[in-house]
């Protein structure tokens, strides 16, 4: 490489595979002769994309196991070197802190049962060259089972009367997912 006299080089945009080796004389060598270092291989890949995994919201009963969380099939993991390692991460925000969740790097991952909200993520990593990308979050709600609540009325009416408002008693609606959709049934 013409003008370059340097112990270290630092090479401008490569647009393919590229092989590099350091060439050293010196004067008491003589002319021509010359020493070659090892060769380096700096190869060119497409940009490097974390896949996105689903679902992004789920609810669970407490007490049951969310579903898995998975790949998007449209969006995998790609670009490259096509040489992926992968691990999960927990947080109780979507903005963090992040904890690595110790031997999980599979592709997919199964959330334990829980009674907490909580927000997953994938490192997806390019083992070759070592770039890291974050896939998007998956946040899991655990809900207590539907209560419809109690009621309260009068208990009695005279034929032809309209009988008094029947309202919610001590206990109002609760758990579930809201908001609450309400119809009522007569028997």
């Amino acid at each position: 490489i013409p003008g370059i006299h340097t112990t270290g080089y630092q090479p401008g945009p490569i647009y393919g595979d590229k092989y590099f080796r350091r060439v050293a004389t010196d004067e008491c060598s003589g002319p021509r002769r010359y020493f070659y270092s090892n060769v380096i291989h700096i190869s060119t890949f497409s940009a490097f994309n974390a896949g996105s995994i689903f679902p992004e919201l789920q609810y669970h009963l407490i007490g049951t196991a969310p579903t898995i969380l998975s790949p998007l099939p449209s969006t995998h993991t790609s670009g490259g070197s096509t040489k992926y390692a992968y691990k999960w991460e927990k947080s109780l925000s979507a903005s963090g802190p992040w904890v690595f969740i110790p031997g999980e790097t599979n592709i997919t991952y199964q959330p334990p049962i829980s009674s907490d909200t909580a927000f997953y993520r994938r490192e997806d990593r390019d083992i070759i060259c070592g770039t890291i990308q974050y896939s998007n979050i998956a946040e899991i709600r655990a809900y207590h089972p539907l209560n419809p609540g109690d009621l309260e009325a009068q208990p009695c009416v005279y034929p032809g009367n309209i009988p008094a408002l029947i309202e919610s008693g001590h206990i109002g609606i609760s758990g579930g997912v809201p908001p609450y959709t309400i119809l009522w049934d007569s028997m």
